[in-house]
């Protein structure tokens, strides 16, 4: 009885009605889809709202302390930045004034340090003229005796 059905069933008939029933499901899938798509968009909408009522109700609450604070906040920052840059005034001047003093104090150690060198120098060379008149006076006593004792 099964081979006599097998010539009754028509391959493309199955294939067809397959096809549709795939067909019908795929546009069941995709509705379905599409529906929790637009829940999910309806509910992010509606979220979003409430947070912009909620954020719209602390402002108008809250918003003045805030801004306040914030405005405090600057204000301070700018104070602050104001001190510094005074401080960094007064260094500036302390530090020129501290450079002038040690170059001046620099100045006087090489004026001091050039007089001690040209003193030294000028000892040794007073000592070599010294030493060099002692023996040409010492010449000159030798050559006296010799032409007193000739």
């Amino acid at each position: 009885m099964d081979i006599e059905r097998r010539d009754e069933v028509d391959y493309d008939q199955i294939m067809t009605s397959y096809q549709a029933i795939l067909h019908k499901e795929r546009e069941h899938f995709e509705i379905t889809k599409n529906k929790k798509t637009n829940d999910v968009e309806i509910w992010n909408r509606a979220r979003r709202e409430e947070e912009k009522k909620a954020m719209k109700a602390y402002c108008e609450e809250h918003g003045k302390k805030e801004m306040e604070k914030i405005q405090a906040a600057v204000e301070a920052r700018h104070a602050k930045e104001l001190s510094t840059k005074k401080q960094l005034e007064s260094a500036s001047r302390a530090f020129s004034s501290f450079k002038v003093s040690l170059l001046a104090k620099r100045t006087q150690i090489h004026i001091n340090q050039q007089k001690a060198f040209s003193n030294k120098i000028g000892d040794e060379v007073k000592e070599r003229i010294e030493a060099e008149a002692a023996r040409a006076l010492q010449l000159i006593t030798v050559k006296r005796m010799n032409e007193e004792a000739a």
